[in-house]
């Protein structure tokens, strides 16, 4: 049961909070005699304070807490698509996790297995080998939205474990259901519990590296990471009907969500409306999501032209090799482009954006619905 915790500790205080409020909400079975994995999104090097990663200083508080909760071992590891000793290095994780707990760079690992993903057009995916030496992981996210899933919270957080390759194909061929599948194949393997981290989170259209950071003072957790996201969703007033990994996982585990699992928080949701990226995962009546998401496609964009830096990383993320370099001009090759966004999230400096075609009409048909919905209600 997913618990919301108003906070303003200060670094000197985190361990207490930790220790006292955040892990207390979560068995301690999860962790007495266990292995346990710590699973942060440091994903890009952006600084905690712009609300796209998690501070390092809460993951250390973590890590003491868990192993004053009994654990035996713990970890803690991300992987990077793009460069994560980059990331690692402006963050100061070395220094800051020092000898509390050893760092593992997935994208440095040797081993990988294939995870079988059911009710998908992709059969496997690839995780390290590493993560099954464990019993517990804890997905510690931002609080954030995401131009293609809506939000990117602890669930998804888990997309990081993927390697560089699978990533890639999961983003050009079923995002979505590539997300639930390692959900579902890890929490039949072991405890996946869930820290949602929204003490500085991100809103808007371009999360989940270049959203607008918002002081919201909120962590929530729990030990199961969808009902974890389940909370996250009513917190900034994104219907969890719209997300459509968070769709997958309740219809295929037989547990419906519902406000009354959420503890700790007695007020009017949402604590603060966010502003929710377009499109993505929309269900209007008689569920048009599909055909919605045909016509209102999403279309990447190299729009702010000074901000660019020719850095590549937009180039070497697209997984069909559909942007390129021409004479000082970022080039989008509209017919191979498969509309995944890649280049648009990675994109750490703005140069890179996305347009909804015909988005105009988009925003009229969604205004139409609210006021259909106020109309019932």
């Amino acid at each position: 049961m997913p618990t919301i915790i108003r906070t303003n500790a200060q670094i000197d205080e985190l361990d207490t909070f930790v220790l006292g409020k955040v892990l207390s909400e979560i068995q301690v079975a999860s962790f007495k005699n266990k292995r346990v994995l710590i699973k942060p999104n440091w994903v890009n090097h952006l600084s905690p304070s712009t609300g796209a990663t998690v501070d390092p200083k809460f993951i250390k508080s973590i890590v003491n807490g868990v192993k004053q909760l009994g654990a035996n071992d713990v970890k803690v590891g991300e992987g990077s698509i793009i460069d994560t000793e980059r990331a690692f290095a402006s963050l100061d994780v070395n220094n800051i996790i020092g000898d509390s707990a050893d760092l593992i760079d997935f994208s440095k690992e040797k081993q990988w297995i294939d995870i079988p993903i059911n009710h998908s057009k992709i059969q496997y995916l690839r995780i390290p080998e590493i993560v099954h030496e464990f019993d517990t992981i804890v997905s510690v996210a931002k609080l954030k939205t995401h131009c293609q899933t809506r939000i990117s919270f602890t669930v998804k957080n888990l997309f990081g474990l993927l390697s560089k390759a699978s990533r890639q194909l999961a983003h050009k061929v079923d995002l979505e259901n590539s997300i639930a599948g390692i959900y579902f194949y890890l929490m039949q393997r072991m405890n996946v519990v869930g820290i949602l981290d929204g003490s500085i989170a991100m809103e808007g259209r371009n999360g989940p590296l270049k959203g607008e950071p918002v002081k919201l003072n909120v962590v929530i957790s729990g030990d199961n990471a969808s009902e974890v996201d389940y909370g996250g969703c009513l917190v900034i007033g994104c219907s969890p009907n719209t997300v459509e990994h968070l769709v997958k996982i309740e219809n295929s585990s037989n547990k419906k969500y519902d406000i009354s699992l959420i503890k700790g928080y007695e007020g009017d949701f949402p604590i603060r409306q966010f502003e929710l990226p377009p499109v993505g995962g929309w269900r209007g009546p008689l569920n048009l999501s599909p055909l919605v998401q045909i016509i209102f496609k999403k279309r990447p964009l190299w729009l702010y032209e000074d901000r660019c830096t020719f850095c590549g990383e937009c180039i070497q993320i697209c997984p069909a090799n559909c942007l390129s370099n021409i004479n000082g001009k970022i080039i989008v090759n509209n017919e191979k482009c498969v509309e995944c966004l890649c280049c648009s999230e990675v994109c750490s400096f703005g140069a890179m954006t996305y347009a909804v075609r015909l988005g105009w009409l988009h925003g009229a048909l969604k205004n139409i619905l609210k006021t259909i919905n106020k109309l019932r209600q």
